[in-house]
C-alpha cells in the first residue's frame, strides 16, 4: 500500500503562463498534461491552475483580487482553457474559496517577449509609487506607460505583496523562466543568444528587444524569493536541449522555442518542482518517493 502523502487533499493555486496551460484546455499547445496537474495527480492535490496565455504578471493584480470570498469560474470570460480544477474533476473550483495551502508564481517570460524593464533593484521608485495601487499601475500599463510602470522588480514584487497579504501563512514558490531553445542547426550557440541569421521573430528569439535574455529575468526572480525567504524553483537551464535528440524528445513537433512538450513536462521540470515540495510541507511527515511501499 502506497504511503500517503502529505499534501493528499491540500489546496496549490499556480498562477502562470502558457507554458503551463496543458493541451485539454488549450488545444494549440503541446504538452496534452502540464506539470502541475501531473504534480497534483501525483500527491493528492487539487490543482486551481490560473495559467493564462500571454499574461505578464501585472496582469494577474485583478484575478488575485477576485479570488475571494468565492472563487469565480466565469472570470475568465471567453479564455475556456482556464482551469479551475484538476483534470478529471467537476466543479471543485468551489472548495478553494479562502482554503490555499500553496502557491506557485511561474511568470516572466512574456514580460520577457513584450519587453519589460528589468529595473535595477527591490523596493526602487516604480515598486514605491504603486505598492498601494496595483491596480493603477495595471491601468498605466495598459495605456502605455512605460515612463511609471515598467518595471519587472517592481511588478513581482507587487504581486508577491499580493499573494502574501491574502494568504499569509500559505508557502509560496516562485519558478524560474524556461531559457527557450535555439531555432538553428547550431546545437553549439552560446546560451542565451539566437544567431541574427536565424530570423528576428521576437517571440523565438532568445534575447528581446532590449537585449535581455530569460536568464536575466530568473536572476530578478532568484532575487525577489531570497528578499521574501521564498524557494526557488530553478528551471532555467532544465529544458534547453545539448542535442537535437534532446531538442526532438522536449519540443517536437511544435518546435517553437516556446512550448515544451509533455515529456518536458513530466521527465524535465516535474522532478524539480517536486522536490521543492519536499522541502516546503508545513505538515507532519514527509512526501514519499512513488515507488515507496509499506507493509
Amino acid at each position: 500500500v502506497e504511503k500517503p502523502s502529505v499534501w493528499d487533499g491540500k489546496h496549490w493555486l499556480f498562477i502562470g503562463d502558457s507554458i503551463y496551460v496543458d493541451g485539454v484546455h488549450m488545444q494549440n499547445h503541446l504538452a496534452n498534461v502540464s506539470s502541475p496537474y501531473m504534480i497534483g495527480d501525483e500527491l493528492g492535490m487539487l490543482v486551481f491552475n490560473a495559467s493564462i496565455a500571454g499574461y505578464k504578471a501585472c496582469y494577474f493584480y485583478d484575478l488575485i483580487q477576485a479570488l475571494e470570498p468565492q472563487l469565480n469560474p466565469d472570470y475568465a470570460g471567453d479564455q475556456s482553457y482556464y482551469s479551475y480544477k484538476n483534470r478529471g474533476t467537476a466543479d471543485d473550483h468551489t472548495e478553494f474559496a479562502g482554503n490555499i495551502d500553496v502557491v506557485s508564481i511561474a511568470l516572466g517570460s512574456n514580460n520577457h517577449i513584450y519587453g519589460t524593464n528589468l529595473g535595477t533593484s527591490l523596493y526602487n521608485a516604480t515598486y514605491n509609487r504603486w505598492k498601494d495601487n496595483r491596480h493603477g499601475y495595471l491601468e498605466a500599463v495598459a495605456n502605455g506607460n512605460t515612463t511609471n510602470a515598467n518595471d519587472f522588480h517592481a511588478e513581482l514584487q507587487l504581486l508577491v505583496d499580493m499573494i502574501r497579504d491574502k494568504y499569509p501563512a500559505v508557502p509560496l514558490m516562485l519558478h524560474s523562466t524556461l531559457k527557450r531553445i535555439v531555432l538553428t542547426n547550431d546545437d553549439t550557440a552560446p546560451d542565451g543568444k539566437k544567431p541574427a541569421s536565424s530570423g528576428n521573430n521576437s517571440e523565438l528569439d532568445a534575447i528581446n528587444g532590449n537585449n535581455q535574455t530569460l536568464a536575466d529575468f530568473s536572476e530578478v526572480i532568484n532575487k525577489v524569493a531570497i528578499n521574501y525567504g521564498c524557494p526557488y524553483v530553478d528551471l532555467t537551464h532544465c529544458c534547453t536541449p545539448k542535442t537535437s535528440m534532446e531538442r526532438l524528445l522536449w519540443y517536437t513537433p511544435n518546435g517553437d522555442g516556446v512550448h515544451v512538450n509533455e515529456n518536458a513536462h513530466r521527465y524535465r521540470m516535474k522532478p524539480i518542482i517536486m522536490e521543492q515540495f519536499r522541502e516546503i510541507s508545513p505538515y507532519e511527515g514527509v512526501i514519499p518517493d512513488a515507488s515507496e511501499e509499506t507493509i
